[in-house]
């Protein structure tokens, strides 16, 4: 089959598609559309570096939910706050948010059309998703372009004499808008039923008011790695060599994918996902950001196996730990009596975790557990509370937590990042680890937070004895 590239010779320059520039010289005479056309190529060039530099959120724009501040009637529940920050999208094209805004998810009134066409491509946008009922939305940041203050004309116009003088807009304004996603999950490919019927029975359960709390924390994490698209990976690990329509495994997945996807996609390549967020009739239930949000990421180099040699799958292994701890404090945060800190389990409350995270222990548990080693020199009187390690992870086999060096815990994380979550529907195995230095801190006068880290049990067990490397206290030993 003849192949549709163009043919070219060596040392011939190849200058169909490329960049226009306006070639200056003494004694042109220049119009506004030759202006015009530099500053176009100069767009085109700076995208062109945005492009390589990859797409995602450079810095800050998080998002969160505001607290229902406003107490207008009918309107608490529908605001978010997004920070200052920058993101690149898919087009190249930066966009940048210079201050922290509240942005109102509902549309009260209709927007002057003022585009001022600075970002064409992205000009006819698809309308944005209004809230109604119960719904999965994803809050996106696009660009946006309009005009600011008057310039006097004059001189000659080409071919409108009707132009000439008066005043025409001085400024165009590049800018970013925000819009909402509708996110259908019944029409997402390669979710698994199983998912989709845990999913519902949670949202019901949130609807009629049942254990609201725990099943709002398990939804949560389950639209969170439908994002992540946990379940796909399980697809390129029994069979890597299968393509689907001709493409390479694993080089589409995930909710944000799947919305790119399509004869009429709800996301365009303009924009930049920054949050998802659970709407029901009585207005936000929580806002998740990393379940979407990613650091930027260029093309993988390779695309016969981008699965394995992608930035992405490390981009998205950090938000899945990012993802875990945010949405962990807030559930500390919501539920801080030890009785309802006692309530909280791995396994109730979540259905899958990363390959390694921290978990705030009390510190009676940790005092607990260096008595049980004999550590009866261990004499510290702190008194913080936190979570008891063996009630919140009840039920999943765990081994005996270990001492680790601080200086290794950078390296614990960064191997992590090439393993996948932990299914906690799934035969699991835990490593379990103190931090030597959190624990020795206990003993000061203004303790430190006590903490405990697990890891998968698929990842390498970094408790081993190491002689001349630990103390004597805080130690794990090998015995012969």
């Amino acid at each position: 089959m003849k192949n549709s590239y163009a043919s070219t010779e060596l040392l011939t320059p190849v200058l169909d598609g490329g960049i226009h520039t306006t070639n200056f010289f003494n004694g042109r005479l220049l119009s506004a559309e030759d202006m015009q056309r530099e500053q176009h190529a100069g767009r085109l060039q700076r995208r062109q570096l945005g492009q390589a530099i990859g797409d995602g959120v450079v810095y800050g724009l998080g998002v969160r939910d505001t607290g229902d501040v406003s107490t207008a009637v009918g309107k608490a529940g529908r605001t978010v706050s997004v920070s200052a920050g920058m993101a690149i999208n898919r087009l190249g094209q930066a966009l940048y948010l210079p201050a922290d805004m509240d942005v109102s998810l509902v549309r009260e009134k209709e927007v002057v059309d003022g585009d001022a066409g600075l970002f064409s491509p992205c000009s006819k946008m698809p309308d944005t998703d209004l809230l109604s009922g119960t719904g999965v939305y994803i809050l996106v940041i696009t660009p946006a372009s309009g005009y600011e203050g008057q310039a006097p004309a004059g001189g000659v116009s080409s071919g409108d004499l009707s132009a000439r003088g008066g005043c025409r807009r001085r400024d165009a304004v590049e800018g970013v808008q925000f819009r909402l996603v509708r996110v259908k999950l019944e029409s997402l490919p390669n979710t698994s039923a199983e998912l989709l019927s845990d999913i519902v029975r949670c949202a019901t359960a949130v609807e009629s008011g049942t254990d609201k709390a725990k099943n709002l924390s398990l939804l949560r994490n389950l639209l969170a790695h439908i994002c992540f698209g946990t379940g796909e990976f399980d697809r390129f690990v029994r069979d890597p060599f299968r393509k689907v329509e001709n493409e390479a495994p694993q080089s589409s997945y995930g909710v944000v994918d799947a919305l790119r996807s399509g004869k009429i996609p709800a996301l365009t390549d303009c924009d930049v996902p920054l949050g998802l967020v659970y709407w029901t009739s009585s207005g936000i239930q929580f806002v998740d950001q990393w379940s979407v949000r990613r650091r930027t990421v260029s093309k993988p180099a390779s695309a016969s196996w981008p699965v394995v040699f992608s930035e992405r799958r490390r981009a998205e292994a950090e938000a899945r730990f990012e993802q875990f701890q945010e949405q962990l404090n807030q559930l500390l945060a919501e539920n801080s009596s030890p009785f309802e800190l006692s309530l909280l389990t791995a396994t109730g409350w979540f259905r899958y975790l990363p390959a390694a995270g921290m978990i705030p222990v009390s510190s009676a548990s940790v005092i607990r557990y260096m008595q049980e080693n004999n550590a009866a020199a261990f004499n510290a009187t702190s008194s913080i509370t936190g979570l008891d390690p063996v009630q919140f992870l009840e039920r999943i086999t765990c081994r005996k937590a270990a001492f680790l060096e601080g200086a290794r815990i950078g390296h614990l994380f960064s191997d992590s990042l090439t393993y996948p979550p932990v299914d906690l529907n799934s035969p699991t195995f835990l490593f379990l680890y103190l931090v030597r230095e959190n624990v020795e801190g206990l003993k000061e006068p203004v303790p430190p937070r006590p903490y405990l880290i697990f890891t998968s049990g698929s990842l390498p067990y970094y408790g081993n004895a190491r002689f001349d490397l630990a103390r004597y206290d805080f130690s794990s030993y090998a015995f012969v």
